[in-house]
């Protein structure tokens, strides 16, 4: 099990665009547990590959989230979500 902790640089979070893109990045390593939680809000950790969990965690612009996987590609799975939200998950970076 591995852990990264990332900044959300989106204007305005993790809504539905970029949160079907977080998704959909985490949803692309099936053998791998992962999870994502609110490390700003507190929240408890939630399926990414869930978008109702995900867009539930109300992850805002300048919030700190710690993603969790597990699982034979987890290093693979990090790195594909590190660079998904540091490129904006498909939006322009504030």
């Amino acid at each position: 099990m591995k852990t990264i902790r990332l900044t959300v640089r989106n204007p305005s979070g993790i809504h539905l665009r970029p949160g079907a893109a977080f998704v959909r990045a985490a949803a692309a390593h099936r053998g791998t547990a992962v999870r994502v939680r609110n490390l700003t809000t507190g929240s408890a950790d939630a399926d990414a590959r869930s978008m109702l969990s995900v867009t539930a965690l109300k992850i805002k612009h300048d919030h700190e989230i710690e993603v969790t996987a597990d699982g034979p590609d987890e290093d693979v799975a990090l790195e594909t979500l590190r660079a998904a939200v540091e490129s904006g998950l498909g939006e322009a970076l504030a």
